[in-house]
């Protein structure tokens, strides 16, 4: 059994990142090697589905080196494996291993190490191991303190659907989610388009936009993503480009508004039919105007606006350049626990045991009872072991801090659902 998978199994009995940090502590670099590749964003190996295999324990000599397996990252990684030639060689190399080494080296291929254990703990044992995908992200408006005196501002719709950055070459066009993971699924959708739009702009570039099915729906965005899910009600709301060169060095001058008038002058270039479409928006010179668009969008089906300055450049992080102003706020939040409901609901699910961070890195402990209807109290409470450690994201109106108390909470938390995409 390589180091690896005990550390992952440690990692994964506790809720705490300190002790998820100590049990992934001393790994040598071979397995310091498996944890990058599991958690690269840059690194992909196009795998779905690991072949049926048998293991010959005890039988091989020098049974858990790792070479043949990084000989075999690197030729999936590269494409030189594909198809049922990848799938044959996977098994080859994967029935050399004990069955314990055999099933961590699974979790590194799926790209999941199941031990709800993210790239900041990771780095912050192991230094820069893993390289980090950012793209920017907007800070949530405090309408009482926000400097209404700073317009005109582009206001743009803040759809409620998936966020894709698609790396778009002469090769191919990539699609990936903010956090990096490749969305393959969705790189044939969109890859004539973009191909026709990188002939126009003359230069490799990323676009960034929120890829949405039917009228704004997320959860049907969220299926679409299946193996066996049509993708042909999905539309492309882009909303920024960057060159590669900008993107690579994280460092662009180009202001917002300059920006959207670019990408909307290359979109020229597509044809009518197109599903790549430039994000709804306006420019407001007031607060009044601001306030107008906001809410005959919201009165619309919209979640809520980005408002950006005008002349602010792109940051790969979250910035006040951006900011999104909605009639509540939403936070993600792990699943630490469930508790039974009363009455109507014993049996069955009363809510959730959420914790984590807000986007300003308050840190809060919030239970949340609403937003489920009766097939969802029955799923969850049945079927605890498949959604504890999941995303969950809930609505809520205030953060709290009672008295004599040193955590906060969600006031009127809502649930809203189960994150897939995080």
């Amino acid at each position: 059994m390589i180091k690896l998978t005990g550390a992952l199994e440690a990692a994964a009995a506790t809720t705490k990142p300190g002790e998820k940090m100590k049990a992934v502590e001393g790994l040598d670099s071979d397995n310091q090697k498996l944890l990058m590749l599991a958690q690269n964003p840059f690194i992909t190996f196009g795998v779905k589905k690991i072949p049926e295999y048998i293991c010959r324990d005890g039988h091989i000599a020098g049974l858990e080196q790792l070479g043949d397996f990084f000989k075999l990252t690197d030729k999936l990684a590269n494409r030189e494996l594909t198809g049922h030639s990848a799938l044959a060689e996977i098994a080859n190399v994967l029935s050399t291993y004990t069955r314990t080494t055999a099933e961590t080296l699974e979790l590194v291929l799926r790209k999941d190490l199941r031990a709800n254990m993210g790239t900041t703990l990771i780095n912050k044992v192991y230094k820069k191991l893993i390289p980090t995908f950012k793209v920017m992200l907007a800070d949530k408006l405090n309408e009482e303190k926000y400097d209404w005196e700073d317009g005109p501002w582009l206001v743009e719709y803040k759809y409620d659907g998936m966020r894709i950055v698609a790396n778009t070459t002469e090769a191919s066009p990539k699609c990936f989610s903010r956090s990096g993971i490749e969305q393959e699924k969705y790189n044939p959708v969109w890859e004539d388009d973009l191909l026709k739009l990188r002939k126009a702009v003359g230069c490799d570039f990323w676009i960034d936009g929120e890829v949405v099915a039917g009228k704004d729906d997320f959860q049907a965005t969220m299926k679409s993503r299946g193996s066996k899910a049509s993708t042909d009600g999905l539309s492309y709301h882009v909303f920024d480009i960057l060159s590669a060169d900008e993107w690579k060095k994280q460092k662009t001058k180009v202001g917002n508004l300059d920006r959207r008038l670019a990408l909307s002058a290359y979109l020229e270039y597509l044809p009518k039919d197109t599903r790549i479409i430039l994000s709804e928006g306006k420019i407001c010179e007031t607060k009044a105007e601001v306030i107008e668009f906001y809410n005959g969008l919201v009165e619309a089906g919209a979640e809520g606006v980005i408002i950006k300055k005008i002349d602010a450049p792109y940051y790969w992080k979250r910035n006040k350049a951006w900011t999104k102003f909605k009639p509540v706020y939403t936070a993600d939040l792990m699943l630490m626990g469930m508790y039974e409901g009363t009455g109507k609901y014993e049996g069955m699910l009363g809510g959730f045991n959420l914790e984590g961070e807000l986007e300003d890195g308050t840190f809060v402990v919030s239970d949340c009872g609403s937003g489920f209807n009766d097939e969802d109290r029955k799923e969850f409470w049945e079927n605890q072991d498949k959604y504890l450690g999941k995303t969950i994201e809930v609505e809520y109106q205030e953060v709290s801090l009672a008295e004599n108390a040193d955590t906060h909470s969600l006031r009127f938390a809502v649930y809203k659902k189960v994150r897939t995409d995080k």
